[in-house]
């Protein structure tokens, strides 16, 4: 193989791209559909074609619009989650300050009392653990890792994170059981 062949992107990739390229548009109105913002959206294609491309590279995968269209979306909507479950967990924190004063408004004053002695605890006992417990925790249900994943970024086995996590959540449970 000469040099310059071996510069050569590789064919099946050249046509991904051009999917891509082709139906950029079209990926990004179904990303911006579920995500309600098109910076997040063609952030999500891009995303999808990478994960493409690295399925391409470890196999011989034929990509078709069907299976671009379906990718984009599952990611979109994965993406979706992050951004509900992110809100939900820090929303409370960012717009008011402390969990004492986070209510639901269908729930009747002692049981509010109840949910905020149990939120407190949990956050409590959260700030409590280890580092890498709580890192591993953070990881693997905010940052939405999976396992596998946190394992690389904290250079532990996956059977360990797993112990980590839970292990974690046993703490932080019967903490809020205790209350």
């Amino acid at each position: 193989m000469t040099q310059s062949e071996g510069l050569m992107p590789r064919p099946e990739l050249l046509s991904a791209a051009r999917l891509l390229d082709e139906h950029r548009d079209r990926l990004i109105k179904l990303a911006t559909g579920i995500l309600g913002c098109p910076t997040l959206a063609e952030d999500v294609v891009n995303d999808a074609y990478i994960q493409l491309v690295r399925r391409q590279e470890n196999s011989d995968l034929q990509i078709s619009l069907a299976y671009l269209l379906t990718t984009v979306r599952n990611v979109a909507l994965n993406a979706r989650k992050k951004q509900l479950r992110e809100r939900a967990l820090l929303r409370p924190i960012d717009e008011v300050g402390n969990v004492e004063t986070i209510r639901d408004p269908g729930i009747n004053p002692e049981e509010s009392v109840l949910q905020r002695d149990s939120t407190r605890a949990f956050y409590s006992s959260l700030h409590e653990l280890p580092a890498p417990m709580r890192r591993a925790m953070r990881l693997y249900f905010v940052d939405q890792l999976n396992m596998r994943q946190v394992a690389e970024a904290m250079d532990l086995s996956v059977g360990k994170v797993h112990s980590l996590i839970r292990d974690g959540l046993a703490r932080c449970e019967s903490a809020t059981r205790n209350e």
